[in-house]
């Protein structure tokens, strides 16, 4: 599957949106950590609680009207924290995370943040992600990345437009 197969609509979720979000958190977590479905249940809770409460800016990205995706962020002193990127496994590498991505940086332009900061976890699948980052300008400064040049990000979005 390709990008030039499938439309990608970047939206703000739905109501009906709530419990395949939560699912998604539990996949984030269960991908990243060999953690007990107990604990998943858990985290579950806690993001439906966060997402529930507003406390969070959060972008679904979907593929057929079905969500494939979300970007979950908040903004703080001119800094946008990336708290989480999540794209189903069988929807990677078409793009559809570097469209959300693009969504956090303009959204973030819009609200006075100039720079993306994000958390590294400890996992083995950590490269892949730290390789996306890297392409649009992100370094790594400890256990964490930063990109201080939002125009890398969204000049990326323009190339793509033009080809």
């Amino acid at each position: 599957m390709s990008e030039h197969e499938i439309r990608v609509n970047i939206r703000s979720p739905l109501s009906g949106d709530l419990m395949r979000l939560i699912g998604f958190y539990g996949g984030l977590f269960s991908e990243l950590f060999r953690i007990s479905p107990d604990l998943v249940q858990k985290l579950q809770r806690r993001a439906m609680n966060s997402i529930l409460s507003h406390e969070r800016e959060i972008i679904v990205a979907d593929v057929a009207k079905s969500p494939v995706g979300y970007a979950a962020y908040c903004f703080g002193q001119g800094v946008t924290y990336l708290d989480h990127l999540y794209v189903m496994p069988h929807f990677r590498r078409i793009g559809v995370g570097s469209k959300l991505l693009e969504e956090v940086a303009q959204d973030s332009l819009c609200n006075s943040s100039f720079r993306i900061c994000l958390q590294l976890n400890d996992d083995s699948g950590k490269d892949a992600a730290i390789r996306f980052y890297e392409q649009y300008g992100f370094v790594r400064d400890g256990n964490r990345m930063v990109c201080r040049d939002l125009s890398k990000i969204l000049e990326k979005r323009k190339i793509k437009r033009f080809k």
